[in-house]
């Protein structure tokens, strides 16, 4: 990764966008079906600026800094993927399940990390599709001072953007 990040086009119209604008805009999505949606997908956050700027904090607490992605498996598990070191590395295992969306009360698909440790455990990331190519999630840290609180991000089919570097080796 090199130089400054430039967002996608879905990330760049979403950065213009309130958090409170985010979310009715992903209310209005289509609730999709998981399976459709396996491999190795690139992350980018979006919304106003002091969120993308404090993204950091968020990947802190859980344990994933450095995170640069996710990747889906047909058995509707999954992975966090973070860049250290030049290379890629698999963190934060995770399940594709239901939840009550915080958002708009809907029952939606989520990934949830029911086996990891606090706070991870408390993470809920639930998402519906831009395109086919893109999904966008919203986040809850279900810990004090967050527990209300909901965060954007996007994430893109391999190959659609190529910021973060998921080209990089994974770690052995």
């Amino acid at each position: 990764m090199s130089g400054v990040l430039v967002p996608s086009i879905q990330g760049q119209k979403l950065n213009k966008k309130s958090l409170k604008e985010i979310i009715d805009y992903f209310c209005k999505l289509e609730i999709p079906d998981p399976s459709d949606w396996t491999g190795r997908f690139e992350g980018e956050v979006v919304g106003p600026l002091l969120t993308r700027k404090s993204e950091w904090v968020g990947n802190f607490i859980t344990g994933v800094t450095g995170w640069i992605g996710k990747e889906f498996y047909e058995n509707k598990t999954g992975m966090n993927l973070v860049r250290r070191k030049e290379k890629i590395h698999k963190v934060a295992p995770a399940t594709i399940g239901t939840v009550t969306s915080m958002a708009d009360g809907k029952t939606v698909p989520a990934i949830i990390y029911p086996d990891g440790p606090y706070p991870v455990n408390k993470v809920t990331d639930e998402f519906r599709p831009l395109d086919d190519n893109c999904l966008l999630f919203l986040i809850n840290y279900n810990i004090p001072f967050f527990r209300k609180s909901l965060f954007a991000f996007l994430l893109h089919r391999d190959g659609t953007v190529k910021k973060y570097g998921l080209d990089y080796p994974l770690a052995k």
